[in-house]
């Protein structure tokens, strides 16, 4: 009896430990290129976040609660992973949302249609979410989300041997993270750069353990594309090292062949120094976002009338220039 409940034990322990990769290719549509990923818990909850954006991260959290379509879900608190898996095959490829974190399955249910025991609803132009259990919602296309419950029926894995080794690695070093393999048929999204179509693989990290740490390995489908990549980021490189407050921050590129590895480390201390610059920004454009309006502190310009006592007496004429250098003739108020 006590060594079934010592395998049994075992194998509870070892079902949690793999769940976060496990569920990753449990749903995956089959061919799935490229995965996202963001330990948004770890984000939130890690001291340099919180001590730079408490209060931003307070006022997004509550507007984003009374918003959401989803009554009950506080995505700055419920959610603590959410990865995003797509075939990039198509102009709409097939892709998958998946979060884990703390739902009310009982109000998530409330209007949806049961697929297989599963909840789905609705949220518009036939996207919609479906509620697995209190711990994991996948959001998609109606049609993707009743192939994701097909597959876990299945047990069919959606991942590449190799690609899931990329993932495992990166997903359980960084906060960010992402890996995938660019097919040729690939067609980036409008207004992204055109760099993007010349890719054929990428993986990259971003951590967030005593200070900012990045790391990207870009490899193209020609020496020739790269090389262009390559002298992108080395004038990044250039620039940054030239900046006066740049002590202690490392930035670091390197060629070989058709890959570009990338690397970027700033301390703890710079990059509050630098976010607290910005702190002011990203409140307003958080704001701005969520439709608010944010007072900032307004300066008159060359046009704004300012308000003055008038003097009185006899009038003066006086020719000025403008900013632009044409001369302006101004009659001016009287003395006292």
């Amino acid at each position: 009896m006590l060594r079934r409940l010592a395998v049994a034990a075992l194998v509870i322990c070892v079902r949690f430990a793999n769940a976060g990769d496990g569920s990753i290719s449990e749903f995956a549509p089959p061919g799935t290129r490229a995965v996202i990923g963001l330990h948004l818990r770890s984000i939130v909850d890690s001291p340099l976040v919180r001590s730079l954006t408490a209060e931003v991260l307070k006022t997004a959290g509550g507007k984003l609660t009374t918003s959401s379509p989803f009554p009950g879900i506080d995505p700055l608190k419920d959610l603590d992973e959410v990865v995003i898996v797509s075939t990039m095959e198509g102009a709409n490829p097939p892709s998958l949302v998946i979060c884990h974190g703390r739902f009310p399955v009982d109000e998530l249910a409330k209007g949806a249609v049961v697929y297989r025991g599963v909840p789905i609803r609705t949220v518009k132009d036939g996207d919609g979410v479906a509620v697995l259990d209190a711990d994991t919602v996948l959001g998609g296309t109606l049609s993707e989300l009743r192939a994701a419950i097909d597959r876990r029926e299945g047990h069919a894995a959606g991942l590449a041997p190799a690609l899931a080794q990329r993932v495992a690695r990166l997903s359980g070093k960084y906060a960010i993270w992402g890996a995938g393999t660019v097919p040729k048929t690939f067609h980036p999204p409008a207004g992204s750069p055109e760099v993007l179509s010349t890719l054929d693989r990428f993986d990259f990290g971003i951590g967030l353990e005593n200070g900012l740490n990045v790391t990207a390995t870009l490899h193209a489908r020609s020496p020739e594309e790269i090389q262009k990549l390559a002298a992108t980021f080395q004038l990044i490189e250039m620039m940054a090292k030239a900046q006066p407050d740049a002590s202690g921050s490392k930035i670091e590129t390197h060629v070989e062949n058709a890959a570009l590895t990338f690397s970027l480390s700033v301390p703890e201390e710079a990059l509050k120094k630098a976010l607290e610059q910005q702190r002011g920004a990203i409140a307003q454009a958080i704001a701005q976002a969520q439709g608010q309006t944010v007072p900032t502190a307004q300066q008159p310009s060359a046009m704004t009338p300012v308000s003055r006592p008038v003097p009185s007496g006899p009038k003066e004429t006086v020719v000025v220039r403008d900013k632009e250098g044409a001369s302006v003739q101004v009659t001016l108020p009287g003395r006292r």
